[in-house]
């Protein structure tokens, strides 16, 4: 239970501290589960320390530096023992639950945990066991509201959770179709209607249909035909969105789900009775004969096992040392966790932020609050991540799954997230999407630390480039160039790369789904990529008929590190996500030399800006297509985001998908679109304009960033920076020639610098599409035995023994300088 019995405090020099001291109110930020400055939390060996002014904890090796800081000197000492229960037999789960009967085991629940508390005098180390008569009543008062209070991050984490149903809004109204056929009383009868399924059938409390549910996230369980039998009504005006379980039906309960948009869940229909009745079904005489979705759910859960990692059925070598430490996974953040490995695993990020003595440095010059600073959290990450302080030999197991070193990523989870709440809930998301998040958010929040650390090079620079998109007009041919700031090359893997025999039984349904699946070179994928786009129904200027438009990208710099998405997931006819089953046939070293932008050409007739832009108010005068618009709708997208949606791509359906997934955060997606009657202006505040100016902008570019931002300064700052590649700043506008004139961005000079890359790292996808499933990451690193492929699976880490290089999902390959 270790030994802080030292010498005990003198109650004067306590008491001539108590004015300091600040007794928690309901409103005060209390951090007592984790260290500021490290992962050290009340289960280290020397537990935690709490600063009974500040409230904030620190591991023992930074409470001096918390009291040169402030000048704090009371603590108190809060150490955890984990006990595990002898009577912790792990019953069976029969409940969709977390910490409740039934459910799965909190770790409170596996384990008993003793806690002691002592009142801590720095620098002095002056001890007295906590409670005690001894103590003045205000450090009572203080350490009372610190144990009662919640950590910061409870507000985030789950400490009890069950499935709560609510009443479907569509129950009590429910259109039922009359002279409806009666359902057969006989179980062996039911059939999906669309497949032959005689498993997961779901009956359609609106017209009787019966279709098979959704797949789970391993594949099995359904087709999806009794959603794809209510988006077919929806399109023919008719609202039938209720539907139960068959074979889950008692007199007491059923399994009812909603499709309609605004519910998309499992719900309570208090007139179930009444409804199957519609069909013939007496609610009395039926008995479950299927498993529910609860327990389908649970059995999910208890099979699908993170704890053992292995690929190809091989039992994989854990490895351990600085460098080599995982990251727990705190609720489908195995995403973060991915991402994290992969960004510190590069020198320039690692040096960023932690050496022997940048990180003290970074963590003395924190703020008040270090919990919610970018630079001082991923100081603290660095350090956890790469020093020697979490690692360890023992290769107990105390956790029943999670590696005793694997770090707790709360504090920097919150911080990078900025607010975004699809990055602290529970739900899964895509790494590609919070790799962008988290460049640009590290980037805008370290702006004013530059100096901390030493560099004036923003974060994402490793990363950003630009991309060159060149217009041509299949009529007049002129062309027009558009260029744009990115941190990942997106490249698409079709169907239609496949080989004709494979398409064609993919089409019949007769390939053997035991067979291999079949491979596709990325060569292929970047020549497809790399191919000329046609685009129908493009106004090619502000002042020209809708026509065909060809479209081709290139890229115009080569970054230090280059994010590649390898899309394999597509929206099929049933306007659901899937994933293509193929392998793609990544290499070591890639050559993109042959998408290296050339710019504009003496030969091309270019448009000049004035002509591409519209009218700031203008009304939108391309013809918006309501059936693309009604899809989107029929999917839970709003009306106005669908119609950008569809005017974003033209109208083609997919596009569309792909575009408004990918704007969802954009401010004014939900906004109307202008009209001829609601003309957009803004009042620009000369002095604004003038204020920008002296950053070095010019009066055109200030006012056209006030113009974009509603006249907000701080938003129009960060506007013209963010559109650096297309906007000329500082005076570097292109001079037009008689003949032609081309954005500013296209005049950019191109980069010296190599397109030769090596694949350093990727991250890989398990599941149905990116907003479910698992991530892991596999890094290239330095081991005892030379460079090897290490797999990192949340707090796993492992040396690969068969690297899945041709099933990742985003890859980072680094520049190879001659």
């Amino acid at each position: 239970h270790g030994d802080w019995r030292h010498s005990r405090i003198p109650m004067d020099i306590l008491r001539g501290e108590l004015a300091r001291l600040v007794v928690p109110t309901r409103h005060s930020k209390v951090y007592k589960d984790e260290c500021q400055f490290s992962f050290d939390n009340p289960f280290s060996v020397d537990g935690i320390f709490i600063d009974l002014v500040t409230h904030q904890a620190f591991g023992k090796d930074f409470v001096g530096l918390n009291h040169q800081r402030t000048g704090n000197k009371v603590y108190l000492r809060v150490k955890h023992f984990r006990v595990k229960k002898e009577e912790s037999k792990i019953e069976d789960v029969t409940k969709l639950a977390l910490g409740v009967e039934g459910g799965f085991l909190t770790d409170s629940q596996k384990y008993d945990i003793i806690k002691e508390y002592h009142v801590v005098v720095w620098p002095q180390q002056f001890v007295l066991p906590y409670p005690s008569n001894d103590l003045p009543l205000k450090v009572v008062q203080v350490i009372d509201g610190i144990l009662s209070h919640n950590d910061v991050a409870d507000q985030e984490q789950v400490t009890a959770w069950e499935e709560q149903l609510q009443v479907s809004k569509y129950a009590h109204n429910l259109e039922q179709v009359p002279n409806c056929k009666q359902l057969s009383s006989d179980p062996s009868t039911w059939r999906c209607e669309e497949s032959g399924l005689q498993e997961n059938l779901w009956l359609n409390l609106s017209d009787g249909h019966i279709g098979s549910g959704r797949p789970n996230w391993d594949g099995t369980g359904g087709t999806g035909a009794a959603l794809r039998h209510y988006q077919e009504m929806k399109t023919k005006g008719k609202n039938f969105p209720l539907v139960v379980k068959l074979g889950t039906i008692t007199p007491h309960s059923a399994d009812v789900y909603s499709y309609a948009e605004d519910e998309n869940d499992m719900v309570i229909d208090p007139l179930l009775s009444q409804h199957l009745q519609h069909f013939g079904i007496n609610i009395m005489a039926l008995s479950k004969s299927e498993k529910t979705v609860a327990e389908l759910t649970i059995e999910l859960n208890k099979s699908w096992e993170f704890d053992t990692v292995t690929e190809a059925g091989k039992q994989l070598k854990s490895v351990r040392g600085p460098g080599f430490v995982g990251l727990k996974n705190l609720g489908n953040t195995c995403y973060m966790n991915s991402v994290l490995q992969v960004l510190f695993s590069l020198p320039e990020v690692a040096s960023r932020y932690y050496n022997e003595e940048k990180y003290l440095s970074l963590f003395a010059t924190a703020p008040s609050e270090p919990a919610t600073d970018m630079v001082t959290q991923l100081a603290k990450l660095g350090f956890g991540l790469l020093s020697n302080r979490y690692v360890t030999t023992d290769a107990s197991n105390p956790n029943d799954g999670d590696r005793e070193d694997a770090l707790q990523p709360t504090m920097i989870r919150r911080v990078i997230a900025n607010g975004r709440a699809d990055f602290t809930g529970g739900l899964q998301n895509d790494a590609c999407e919070y790799v962008t998040h988290s460049l640009d958010t590290i980037k805008r929040l370290e702006n004013s630390s530059l100096n901390r650390l030493g560099t004036n090079q923003p974060f994402d620079e490793l990363f950003r480039f630009v991309v060159e998109e060149r217009y041509e007009c299949a009529t007049t041919h002129r062309i027009r160039y558009k260029n744009d700031s990115v941190v990942t090359l997106p490249i698409r893997v079709t169907e239609e790369m496949l080989p004709a025999d494979i398409r064609e039984a993919k089409r019949l349904r007769t390939s053997d789904t035991s067979a291999p699946s079949p491979v596709i070179p990325l060569s292929l994928c970047l020549q497809a990529f790399a191919s000329e786009e046609l685009i129908h129904g493009h106004r090619f200027t502000s002042t020209s008929p809708i026509g065909d438009v060809i479209k081709t990208t290139r890229i115009q710099s080569s970054p230090k590190y280059l994010f590649l998405q390898l899309n394999r997931f597509f929206v099929s006819p049933d306007w659901t996500t899937k994933k293509l089953e193929v392998v793609v046939d990544v290499p070591e070293y890639l050559d993109l030399e042959f998408l290296r932008a050339k710019g504009p050409q003496p030969h091309e007739q270019l448009v000049s800006e004035a002509e591409v832009e519209q009218p700031q108010g203008q009304p939108v005068s391309v013809e918006i297509d309501e059936t693309v618009v009604a899809q989107l709708m029929s999917m839970g997208f709003s009306e106005n985001g669908s119609k950008r949606a569809a005017l974003a791509s033209n109208n083609n359906t997919e596009a569309a998908m792909e575009w408004i997934l990918s704007h969802l955060e954009d401010a004014d997606i939900n906004l109307p679109l202008p009209t001829a009657t609601a003309t957009r202006t803004v009042a620009i505040n000369e002095g604004d304009v003038e204020q920008l100016c002296g950053m070095g902008f010019t009066v055109e570019q200030s006012r056209r960033a006030l113009q974009s931002t509603d006249g907000n300064i701080e938003r129009a700052i960060d506007w013209l920076f963010s559109h650096a590649d297309d906007t000329p700043i500082h005076g570097s506008a292109p001079t037009p020639t008689h003949t032609a004139t081309t954005t500013a961005a296209a005049t950019t000079p191109q980069s010296p610098q190599s397109l030769r890359y090596r694949l350093l790292s990727f991250i890989s996808h398990i599941g149905p599409n990116t907003n479910s499933g698992h991530y892991v990451c596999h890094i290239r690193k330095q081991t005892e035995s030379g460079e090897r492929w290490v797999l990192f699976n949340d707090g796993k880490v492992a040396v690969s023994e068969t690297v899945p290089m041709q099933l990742g999902y985003l890859y980072l390959f680094g520049r190879v300088d001659e």
